[in-house]
């Protein structure tokens, strides 16, 4: 009987891992602020673009970051369908 009591169920873990994301998208969201907007926007544009399923694409903090380097003239040459499949659409008025 103990051990079902402190045995987390999955939606114990489901909710930690929603704020772990969360967390995370904060944490690295402030690491690309403190390195710097050139360094953050080469790392976007060179290797995140890269990997489309990467969690943080479509988190709010990271997501809205990205979104910021979408003017940088090597993301308007690589903008197609693969980065389609992971942007959000543009809130309607």
């Amino acid at each position: 009987m103990l051990l079902t009591m402190t045995t987390p169920g999955a939606a114990t873990l489901v909710a930690f891992n929603r704020l772990l994301v969360q967390t995370y998208d904060v944490v690295l969201v402030l690491v690309f602020e403190g390195i710097g907007p050139s360094f953050t926007g080469d790392r976007f544009v060179t290797a995140f673009d890269s990997h489309p399923q990467w969690r943080f694409h479509r988190t709010k903090f990271v997501g809205r970051m990205s979104r910021h380097f979408d003017q940088q003239a090597e993301r308007q040459h690589r903008h197609d369908t693969s980065m389609a499949r992971w942007r959000k659409p543009p809130l309607q008025k």
